[in-house]
């Protein structure tokens, strides 16, 4: 299991690419867990960042591969909430909606979140994984969504065999608005932010 009050966070070799997420708050990352491999130790130091209960629940997948992307997802959780709001890798509470949505719970220190950063009034992130990547997505003043999926390893449906025709069956799901910037170039409207 995890130390549960690990100090620092591992080296953050594996998750590099921060951008200009620490200024804005908005932070588009992700991690290939397929080309991420962590010797024993490297296993073992990322592990034990994170809270026992979190390590506990990484190491219960079966599968490696699955292990890798629980660890990830966490990893990068807490290292956009301590990179963003300055705060203490052991600082950083991170807990679970009802449906598993990733939320910050608290960040240590008087005041939390809005006294360590008030120019982000609505810091909030979520992340997601499929295949063999892990994203994460942050914004600093609406509520953001992510999912993830290779489309080399979708489940088989009724919904066309291209990304074209898959897409075609949100239509209804996004506003205009929505739609230009899931087309534009990097996906997110938010910015090229890695």
């Amino acid at each position: 299991g995890g130390a549960g009050a690990a100090s620092e966070p591992p080296p953050a070799s594996a998750l590099a690419g921060w951008g200009d997420a620490v200024r804005t708050g908005r932070a588009r990352w992700a991690l290939d867990c397929a080309a991420w491999r962590p010797s024993a130790d490297e296993w073992r130091a990322a592990l034990g960042a994170l809270p026992d209960d979190d390590a506990t629940r990484v190491m219960r997948f079966v599968r490696e591969s699955d292990r890798k992307l629980a660890l990830g997802s966490r990893l990068l959780q807490r290292r956009a909430c301590a990179e963003v709001l300055g705060a203490g890798w052991c600082e950083v509470d991170v807990a679970r909606t009802a449906l598993g949505k990733p939320y910050l719970r608290s960040v240590g220190g008087a005041g939390g979140a809005r006294a360590r950063r008030p120019d982000l009034p609505c810091f909030n992130f979520n992340a997601s994984h499929h295949g063999a990547f892990v994203a994460l997505a942050s914004e600093p003043g609406c509520a953001v969504g992510l999912d993830v999926m290779n489309e080399a390893e979708r489940p088989p449906r009724a919904l066309g065999a291209s990304a074209d025709e898959y897409f075609a069956s949100f239509a209804a799901q996004f506003a205009p608005a929505e739609w230009d910037a899931i087309h534009a170039p990097g996906g997110g409207g938010g910015g090229d932010d890695d």
